[in-house]
């Protein structure tokens, strides 16, 4: 069984990253980003008005609708999207049965997949992985106590995200995103009922890849971005901080990063081409939008989001390329636990998925 790191982190290189760096914030600050002043959909009009293929108004229309849930529930009690803290309050204290860690993560895990979570994993909080600030630029003090995290992921429709760079996969990732401000909500109000303090969160308050890391429900992959286990990197995180005791998930153990070595179907798809084609992570970064200090592979996120700009969407190929991102067939689960227990015949497997794919 191999054994490798999910990430190696440099002491003397790495900081908490603050949330105003990422581009969509920078878009509105950084006069020195190369899409400063811009958004993701001003060229949707346009778009619009040329009859493109997947870029008709209805396309534009269902895509809005899919984001309305994660954009509007916080706004419906009086939060920004990444500003202030968003807590859910204790309304009373637990029972002291309800101190031990193992019952509280099976509950929480069977309350949230009931909610339509695919996977749920519990971890330490390790506060590497929280924001320093928020994308107002004001810091993030969580209260001491909140030392735990409940993390869970939704898929994404595969055949919608197959439409990328079109808006239809847009969709997709909206409709994923609007569970998952659900389920986040839900689960964070349940915990606060239980006792707890509770902040709920989608991309707000802490990087969610590497705390689904630690929750055991994946591992980075070339692009960044989360390799599940079932759904590839087809899905999207939410999650919940809280003190709450919880268990701690063991790592997953998917053979991603000896597979991505050698894989490189992300970085060839990459309209932009701004995913690295090196063999092995360098740990070299782009902008202030990477936090440095990680050995992985780094993307150029700043000309990514320009792509995003100019294609007036976002854009999903490296998702949908990456061999991991598959229906959830026997053959597919048989390469899967092959990858998981050796390298040895990851060649074989990419030969294959080029040729049926």
């Amino acid at each position: 069984m191999r054994t490798v790191d999910p990430y190696v982190v440099d002491r003397d290189v790495f900081k908490r990253f603050p949330q105003k760096n990422i581009c969509f914030s920078r878009a509105r600050w950084d006069k020195d980003f190369i899409a400063y002043g811009r958004g993701i959909y001003d060229r949707a009009e346009s778009k619009m008005e040329r009859g493109l293929k997947g870029y008709t108004r209805e396309d534009y229309a269902a895509m809005s609708a899919a984001w309305s849930v994660h954009d509007t529930l916080p706004r419906s009690r009086g939060l920004r999207l990444g500003g202030s803290l968003s807590t859910f309050t204790p309304v009373s204290k637990p029972a002291e049965s309800q101190a031990d860690p193992k019952k509280n993560s099976e509950f929480i895990k069977r309350f949230a997949k009931g909610l339509g979570a695919a996977d749920v994993g519990t971890t330490s909080l390790n506060l590497d992985w929280v924001y320093s600030h928020d994308v107002e630029g004001n810091p993030l003090d969580l209260k001491e106590s909140v030392r735990h995290a409940i993390v869970f992921l939704v898929p994404m429709d595969q055949k919608m995200l197959a439409e990328s760079p079109r808006v239809p996969a847009s969709a997709a990732v909206g409709l994923a995103y609007s569970k998952c401000r659900t389920i986040s909500e839900s689960v964070a109000r349940c915990v606060a009922q239980l006792g707890y303090e509770a902040y709920p969160a989608v991309n707000e308050l802490a990087l969610s890849v590497p705390l689904a890391i630690d929750a055991g429900l994946g591992e980075f992959a070339r692009n960044g971005l989360l390799v599940s286990d079932v759904h590839g990197m087809a899905v999207r995180i939410g999650k919940v901080l809280t003190d709450m005791p919880l268990q701690q998930d063991p790592p997953a153990n998917l053979g991603v990063r000896e597979f991505c070595a050698r894989c490189k179907r992300c970085a060839e798809k990459c309209p932009p081409k701004v995913i690295s084609f090196d063999d092995e992570p360098s740990g070299k970064t782009f902008s202030v939008s990477n936090n440095p200090g990680i050995t992985k592979w780094y993307v150029n996120v700043d000309r990514c989001y320009e792509f995003w700009c100019n294609n007036g969407t976002d854009c999903s190929n490296c998702v949908t390329s990456c061999p991991f991102t598959k229906p959830d067939t026997w053959s597919h689960r048989l390469a899967r636990s092959i990858i998981r227990r050796t390298a040895l015949l990851n060649g074989l497997f990419l030969r294959l998925d080029r040729f049926y794919h």
